[in-house]
């Protein structure tokens, strides 16, 4: 029932934080190393999770901006989720399921991550749906979902913003910073970015890799903001929008944009996957944006956009 799975689920939490705890000190009062935390998209087998996986973290170890900024090897925590749950794994209708199941995942994230050392510095990199799950876990993303108020959502909207009652508060740590390739969500995640103070201050940097001819996240023939939205992988202007015409100023300063698509575009045709992502020059582009100490200057965020100020 209800109350085993939520007994199992805290038991297996409580062991996955020790162990990362453990790794991130090595010895009490040192110094904690980063923590980098890696999520996938929907619609990964899990005969290809762990090479899209080992791909994006041996992006990250090979980097040498990253590695000079972290300092000491980092520890990775994998993200693993069903997002074709449901439905036969038919992803055609798995998709609609998957908008609601990161969430949930995003929130149990939360959960982890609020219990891990707090002085540790955080680094996230989500792709395409895997955007959704970070969003919850670390702000209130629910914007995404319009004015859904029946009793399900009302318990979501509770917990994702943060009341002390629900026991899903915001994670603790003071340096953290987001990196989302081809994110497959709108800029909506960010309409109640600023409505969590205690979590959105705490956010340094959000890296946001577009892609204008990635075939899915443009839904092959650019109709991006249907069917779910996938605007913000998809249109460099969606950034744009929720950083000078949406939202609250508070993403000013900390938004950062990263081209990714190819010099010679195949258009709406260019592969989605994490490992294709990977693999491309404007990764590095991307990592070091997450990374450095001193990235882009916000005053780059005028010149990128101009028309939606």
């Amino acid at each position: 029932g209800e109350a085993a799975w939520a007994f199992w689920q805290g038991t297996l939490r409580t062991a996955v934080v020790a162990r990362l705890n453990s790794l991130l000190r090595t010895e009490p009062g040192s110094t904690p190393r980063s923590l980098v935390v890696l999520v996938h998209g929907f619609n990964v087998p899990a005969d290809t999770y762990e090479f899209q996986i080992e791909k994006a973290r041996r992006a990250v170890l090979s980097n040498s901006v990253a590695r000079a900024a972290m300092g000491d090897p980092p520890v990775f925590l994998q993200v693993a989720w069903d997002g074709m749950e449901g439905d036969g794994g038919i992803p055609r209708t798995a998709w609609g399921r998957a908008q609601y199941t990161a969430p949930v995942i995003g929130l149990e994230l939360r959960r982890l991550l609020a219990a891990v050392d707090s002085a540790a510095p955080v680094r996230v990199i989500a792709h395409s749906l895997g955007a959704l799950v970070v969003g919850n876990a670390l702000w209130n993303a629910s914007g995404v979902f319009g004015n859904l108020r029946d009793s399900v959502f009302r318990a979501y909207h509770a917990r994702v913003s943060g009341i002390d009652s629900t026991g899903y508060h915001f994670p603790p740590h003071t340096n953290i910073r987001v990196g989302l390739i081809a994110p497959a969500t709108s800029a909506k995640i960010f309409k109640k970015y600023a409505t969590a103070p205690e979590s959105s201050a705490r956010i340094d940097r959000i890296v946001v890799g577009v892609n204008r001819h990635d075939r899915v996240t443009n839904k092959f023939f650019g109709a991006a903001g249907f069917g779910g939205a996938t605007t913000l992988g998809a249109n460099p202007k969606e950034l744009c929008r929720a950083m000078f015409a949406y939202y609250p100023a508070t993403l000013r300063g900390k938004a950062r944009l990263v081209d990714m698509q190819v010099p010679a575009p195949n258009y709406h045709k260019e592969e989605h996957s994490w490992v294709s992502y990977s693999e491309k020059e404007a990764q590095k582009q991307f990592l070091y944006l997450l990374f450095a100490a001193d990235s882009a200057t916000p005053g780059d965020e005028v010149r990128r956009c101009p028309q939606v100020r």
